[in-house]
């Protein structure tokens, strides 16, 4: 919906086929839209490498739930 749409920042370019590949994909990203400060908010944690800091792991069931919400709000009020 355009509500959302014209909330979009940018997008990730093609799929990487690799180990981590969703934090393959940020990183691809974020060489040509640099950003210190950044968080992935996903549901599949292998995607990720372990212990990953900017990654918001999501219930895979019930998406952004309290939990998820309680730690994006605090990420953007620091």
């Amino acid at each position: 919906p355009d509500a959302i749409a014209r909330r979009i920042v940018g997008v990730t370019g093609d799929p990487c086929v690799n180990a981590y590949a969703r934090y393959s994909e940020i990183l691809e990203y974020l060489k040509l839209n640099p950003s210190a400060d950044w968080r992935a908010l996903d549901d599949s944690v292998f995607e990720f490498p372990e212990k990953c800091p900017e990654l918001i792991l999501c219930n895979p069931s019930t998406g952004l739930d309290h939990r998820v919400l309680a730690k994006l709000t605090q990420w953007l009020q620091t």
